[in-house]
């Protein structure tokens, strides 16, 4: 039933796969903005933290290769490409969802057009008496 309707609306179902990767972006983002609208006067604690006298740690001296680097001078990024690449960490579940369900609805086609290739060439022996079959029913007389 429920694979029937997903394959009558595969674009239903892609938005209902893709929908909670949405919401689970934008409502912490509009969430923590929210939060920083509003002034909460925080208590300041002022906690003393025991002074524990703890030895040192004899780390290695150890005079390793110094490896010369070339010093380039990449060139600096437009503004919209690097704002873009923050945002590129919002996006990305919204665009895999939206991937994964397409790609889901395409697999059942191909899975739906190979059984019926498959019933095409070879009946299904139990549904030898049904109406709809085509070797002929309860309808169909000798």
């Amino acid at each position: 039933m429920r694979e029937a309707a997903i394959r009558a609306h595969p674009h239903r179902y892609a938005v209902r796969r893709t929908a909670p990767a949405v919401l689970g972006v934008l409502l912490p983002v509009l969430g923590l903005w929210l939060l920083s609208r509003i002034d909460i006067p925080l208590p300041h604690f002022s906690i003393s933290l025991p002074d524990w006298n703890l030895p040192a740690i004899p780390w290695p001296d150890w005079d390793l290769p110094n490896i010369p680097l070339p010093d380039w001078d990449l060139p600096e990024l437009p503004a919209w490409v690097r704002e873009l690449l923050d945002k590129a960490k919002y996006v990305w579940p919204v665009l895999l969802a939206f991937v994964l369900a397409r790609a889901e609805v395409r697999r059942w086609r191909t899975q739906d057009e190979r059984k019926r290739r498959a019933d095409d060439v070879w009946p299904d022996p139990d549904r030898a008496g049904d109406d709809d079959s085509p070797t002929g029913g309860p309808s169909a007389s000798p």
